[in-house]
């Protein structure tokens, strides 16, 4: 189910604004968890005579609602932008995939069987908030009256596209399910991250639940929701320079720079968030650096 409120306003001659309330509801989707899993205390399970496996039925149910906004200018003077912004929020069970649990973006899982509904959190890939903007520039030719400024100063194009969103949600585990978060405002450490400094979560405002014997499961849920917290944000910026150079009527050389990337500034996209482990709460992953391609394409 979808549903929108829009509204669209001409500023200018040139520039549009444009602004919406977009949601939509799943109902009925796929949706996977463990039947006949061992008890937390005593390792038995409820039906001995039978296996543990995956129970698939339609509990899975996805709602997201956002307010998305755009402003939108025209070539103008040599220069052409949009603006885009997304405020949003997508919450569902085991990450909200409708597929199948083997294949998609199932994340995690359902702790214990008949609790499906505890497990409502921020969905895979749920972006809190998001700023996009992109640009075209024709740069002005200078000395336009100079045959030789002309051909190799005139007609160069410079674009690019600035991103930032906030962070992607988190999971905390340990061996055995879950821990528990003693001090979620403290949880995350706000000045990472850099060089040197990519403890993103704080260890003490976390706690081991202990591990039953004879289960190897925590003998209570943790404290820890399915995914309380988020990675860090991103910011990057894309540039783009270019130039067409006409070599007759009907043929011109294309020279393109492209810079991904461009500041070279470090990504940090992946979290160790197993408390059990002794890199808990550290930076473990980054996007790619920097890259630079170049193209020279003759068109006829």
């Amino acid at each position: 189910m979808n549903y929108t409120l829009g509204f669209q306003r001409a500023l200018t001659s040139t520039t549009v604004l444009e602004t919406a309330f977009v949601g939509t509801r799943g109902v009925k989707f796929n949706l996977v968890r463990t039947y006949n899993q061992i008890d937390r205390i005593t390792g038995i399970r409820p039906n001995p005579n039978d296996i543990q496996g995956n129970y698939t039925d339609n509990s899975q149910q996805t709602n997201y609602n956002s307010w998305q906004t755009s402003l939108k200018q025209r070539m103008t003077h040599g220069l052409l932008f949009n603006l885009h912004y997304t405020w949003g929020k997508a919450m569902s069970y085991t990450g909200g995939d409708i597929s199948p649990g083997f294949i998609g973006d199932t994340r995690g899982s359902i702790e214990d069987f008949q609790n499906v509904r505890i497990e409502r959190s921020p969905s895979t890939g749920d972006i809190t908030h998001s700023v996009i903007v992109d640009w075209v520039y024709e740069a002005p030719t200078p000395f336009p009256n100079f045959t030789a400024t002309r051909h190799v100063l005139g007609g160069w194009q410079i674009s690019g596209i600035w991103k930032t969103q906030s962070g992607l949600p988190l999971i905390v585990t340990q061996t055995g399910g879950r821990p528990d978060i003693l001090d979620i405002k403290s949880a995350v450490n706000t000045t990472c991250c850099s060089f040197g400094n990519v403890q993103y979560l704080n260890p003490a405002a976390f706690q081991l639940v202990d591990v039953g014997r004879a289960s190897n499961r925590t003998i209570r849920r943790g404290f820890a929701g399915a995914a309380p917290l988020r990675a860090p944000g991103i910011t990057n910026v894309d540039i783009s320079l270019g130039k067409t150079f006409p070599l007759s009527e009907r043929k011109r050389l294309e020279l393109k720079a492209d810079m991904l990337n461009a500041f070279n500034h470090t990504q940090y996209t992946s979290i160790d968030t197993n408390l059990s482990g002794i890199q808990f709460g550290r930076a473990i992953g980054t996007a790619s650096a920097r890259v630079i391609q170049l193209e020279l394409r003759l068109a006829f």
